[in-house]
C-alpha cells in the first residue's frame, strides 16, 4: 500500500470533531469564523478512497494545523473488463 499526508498550517481541528470531519456537510466550529466551504471535500474523498478499497483519517500536527492522510493498496492485478462496440460507423 502507499500513505499520502497533506498537511496544512490552518487552525488544526478540534479534538472531538476528528472524527466528524469525514462527514458530509460537516465543517469544524474553527472554520466557522470565517472559512468558506460546503463541507463536501472531505466526504468526497472519503468516498473515492474507500471505492479503492483505502482509508482516510485525519491527525492534528503538533505545530499548527491538521494533516489528511490516505492509503490505498497497490496490486499488480487488474481486473479491467473491456467493453466491445459491434457496428459499423457511417460517415
Amino acid at each position: 500500500s502507499v500513505v499520502v499526508s497533506v498537511r496544512d498550517q490552518g487552525a488544526g481541528v478540534p479534538e472531538n470533531e476528528l472524527r466528524n470531519v469525514f462527514d458530509k456537510f460537516f465543517q469544524s466550529s474553527k472554520t466557522k469564523t470565517g472559512a468558506g466551504g460546503t463541507g463536501l471535500g472531505l466526504a468526497i474523498c472519503q468516498g473515492i478512497i474507500t471505492t479503492h478499497k483505502g482509508r482516510i483519517w485525519a491527525e492534528n500536527n503538533p505545530d499548527t494545523g491538521a494533516n489528511f492522510l490516505f492509503e490505498i493498496p497497490l496490486s499488480l492485478e487488474t481486473n479491467v473488463q473491456e467493453d466491445v462496440l459491434v457496428g459499423s460507423a457511417r460517415a
